[in-house]
């Protein structure tokens, strides 16, 4: 999973490999953040397929709520509960799951509202 800060002040997350291509992180951000004014050059990624974000479910749950027909599928293939998360990351993905504006469009999720100057992956 790659998320990639657009210049509109949202964030898109996005795979970046499916059927066994990869792509490379910042060519997806280019792509993904093209219709928001481009990339402003923040981009965090997941090492692999399992990602940690606190309370899981209910961020799962909001993306299916929010038209994403794959849920969390959309961007791994299992949501695990961090082992810890920085500060900024925490409130991050509390907004994200709590408040965030949430919409899907190929595949990718975008999120607006959170504050995202420190954006991370939590530690399994």
């Amino acid at each position: 999973m790659v998320g990639c800060k657009c210049a509109d002040e949202s964030v898109v997350f996005d795979t970046t490999c499916e059927l066994g291509a990869c792509r490379d992180s910042q060519a997806v951000c280019d792509e993904v953040c093209a219709g928001f004014g481009g990339p402003t050059g923040g981009v965090v990624e997941s090492i692999d397929d399992e990602v940690p974000i606190p309370d899981c479910q209910t961020f799962c749950t909001r993306l299916l709520v929010n038209d994403c027909d794959l849920g969390c599928e959309t961007l791994f293939s299992n949501c695990l509960v961090p082992s810890s998360c920085s500060e900024a990351a925490g409130r991050f993905w509390q907004c994200a799951t709590e408040q965030a504006v949430i919409s899907c469009e190929d595949n990718a999720v975008r999120i607006v509202g959170c504050d995202a100057s420190d954006l991370a992956v939590c530690d399994k």
